[in-house]
């Protein structure tokens, strides 16, 4: 009877059924051939097995793509990076394990298997390398919450981060996020972003506040750290305003060596200032009237046709618009009859 109600216990298949269904396999093959003649639900456990099967194949039919983030005690190495994930470990779904695999063997020199292996403890299955590191001084978050193995199931969309500890005697770098995994911003417009970090209560639940003080730095596309082309004020609120120059992708990263930190990355997708394109066009025909001559009736009239089709924000954005009308007027005086005298 404790047997069938361990079958029965298992209900709808699913993929969070695995444990279940186990359980009820090893209960049942646990009792002689007399005590199973008396289970009478056995086919319920088969069929339970036959559809898990089902479902697992279901459900590792077709890959997904997550974002994964490493770093390396306090080092970035991969950005986001866009990552396809299949069951390496046919396992029947996609977890932390398969993304992991996935994402060395997109990213780092020699694949995964010079750079990550994963191998079961007493705790389950856990990271014995990563990014060729060997501490087991690791952790990784999924979606900015704390995994609890690498049996975690990803889904589509899903963000990944994980991190060689930088303090690999007490673990005490802190997790830190900003508040959305990506923003878009306006070249030459400032972004602010906000900085979480994590600690926890009393019962040991996660909760984040904000986090002020860090570093902010720029990195190109590629993964480049920008030396200039951008600007950082800290706001003294968690809040931190970033100012990019130029229109393109890049990732703001947040480090802090007092308290120690997880590096926290976001993406950012900088699109050009449209009203200040509009602007400078117009100012280049302006500054192209150069000396003003009788021949000059063409390109002044060109430039004041421009000026005035441009909305009233981009004109405020027109810097030599003094020089627009000055040459309007100097064109004027040589166009008044000379004085007979």
């Amino acid at each position: 009877n404790a047997v069938a109600d361990l079958i029965d216990a298992i209900g709808e298949v699913t993929l969070s059924s695995t444990d279940a269904i186990e359980a009820a396999r090893a209960a049942y093959e646990a009792l002689t051939d007399d005590q199973k003649a008396l289970v009478t639900n056995y086919e319920t456990l088969t069929a339970a097995e036959e559809r898990l099967e089902v479902v697992k194949d279901e459900a590792t039919a077709n890959p997904v793509k997550i974002f994964v983030t490493i770093s390396n005690k306090g080092n970035v190495v991969l950005f986001q990076q866009n990552i396809t994930v299949t069951d390496v470990n046919n396992n029947g779904f996609f977890d932390v394990d398969d993304a992991l695999y996935a994402a060395h063997e997109a990213g780092y020199t020699g694949g995964a298997a010079a750079g990550y292996a994963s191998e079961v403890t007493q705790y389950g299955l856990g990271i014995a390398k990563l990014w060729g590191d060997t501490s087991y001084c690791y952790g990784y978050w999924l979606n900015n919450a704390s995994c609890w193995s690498l049996e975690d199931v990803v889904a589509e969309g899903n963000h990944l981060v994980a991190f060689v500890y930088t303090d690999g005697t007490n673990w005490s770098d802190a997790y830190t996020k900003f508040e959305k995994f990506d923003y878009t911003a306006t070249a030459g417009q400032a972004l602010t972003v906000k900085l979480n970090k994590a600690g926890y209560d009393a019962n040991w639940n996660t909760v984040f506040s904000a986090h002020a003080g860090a570093n902010i730095t720029v990195y190109d596309s590629t993964g480049k750290a920008l030396t200039d082309g951008y600007t950082v004020a800290d706001n003294q609120d968690g809040t931190y305003t970033v100012t990019i120059a130029t229109a393109g992708n890049y990732y703001v990263v947040a480090s802090d060596a007092d308290p120690l930190t997880v590096p926290a990355v976001c993406a950012v997708a900088v699109n050009e200032d449209l009203d200040k394109k509009a602007a400078d066009a117009v100012a280049e025909k302006i500054a192209a009237i150069g000396t003003v001559t009788m021949d000059s009736k063409t390109a002044i009239e060109a430039a004041r046709a421009a000026y005035g089709a441009l909305t009233a924000e981009q004109k405020a954005l027109v810097t030599n618009y003094e020089t627009l009308t000055a040459a309007e007027k100097a064109l004027t005086n040589l166009n008044k009859p000379a004085d007979p005298n």
